[in-house]
């Protein structure tokens, strides 16, 4: 069991890290290992991103679209932003990204690649508020699209309103968009 310890003194440090080294070594790390994010930034860089996501390592279709070039929000940030823990089920849906890499590269100037986890917009407000204009209320609160959660997938998400699509109603809408574009619900 582990304890959460908000202003740590030296002696629980030294305590936790001595801890630490032994399990460590006990898995087979050595002792010289311990040097390596000391000297070299980038491993350290990864090392803390490896710990902030739960221990969440990308798959082959992340790592390639992110060789790509195309914005991302990924598993890995949804786990750091909004302090969850995918499912196995979950991650088992999101180790695929369902979209070819000619389709990402043609969608990299104009979309967003999102991994979505069952989080509703009043979920995400919960967890970090500093994205919406206001902590509380909003005209959206009772809206149905705020508190339906997402479905566990990847999505391409335009950066920009659909062409014409402003000012129109919800059905007007509706049709502009194209054979494989969708607005949820």
């Amino acid at each position: 069991m582990s304890e959460n310890i908000a202003n740590p003194t030296p002696s629980q440090v030294s305590g936790r890290l001595a801890k630490l080294h032994r399990l460590l070594e006990e898995a087979g790390l050595p002792w010289e290992a311990f040097q390596q994010p000391i000297d070299d930034p980038q491993m350290r860089a990864r090392l803390i991103n490896f710990w902030r996501s739960g221990g969440y390592e990308p798959t082959t279709d992340e790592k390639m679209a992110r060789a790509i070039g195309i914005p991302m929000f990924g598993v890995q940030e949804a786990i750091q932003h909004f302090n969850v823990k995918p499912t196995e089920s979950q991650l088992a849906m999101l180790s695929v990204i369902p979209f070819s890499e000619q389709e990402l590269r043609e969608a990299k100037d104009t979309h967003i690649l999102v991994a979505v986890l069952p989080m509703s917009i009043l979920d995400v407000r919960k967890v970090n508020n500093k994205l919406f204009y206001s902590e509380t209320g909003g005209w959206y609160e009772s809206e149905k699209f705020a508190k339906d959660k997402g479905e566990t997938g990847w999505y391409l998400v335009k950066k920009t309103p659909v062409k014409n699509s402003t000012s129109k109603t919800w059905k007007e809408q509706q049709a502009l968009l194209g054979d494989r574009e969708s607005n949820p619900d």
